[in-house]
């Protein structure tokens, strides 16, 4: 209930900083901005994963294309 009424009213948010030393506002920004980091790291991770994938299926296909006798590659 106090964070309610500390979330609700700007003032509690301040007196609660000055008696406690905690920056709950400065804490909760830290977080979102940590939790947006993660995520950008996240679909930097899977793009470079799927870039990954990618390129063994080419490298495969490539190979498999290599090594069929010369006739079979021609058609393909």
């Amino acid at each position: 209930m106090l964070m309610q009424l500390i979330q609700t009213d700007p003032r509690f948010m301040d007196v609660f900083k000055e008696l406690t030393g905690v920056d709950l506002l400065d804490m909760q920004e830290k977080q979102m901005k940590k939790e947006d980091e993660m995520k950008e790291a996240k679909k930097k991770r899977e793009a470079e994963e799927k870039a990954r994938k990618e390129e063994e299926d080419r490298l495969k296909r490539e190979a498999e294309e290599a090594a069929l006798p010369e006739e079979e590659r021609k058609i393909i």
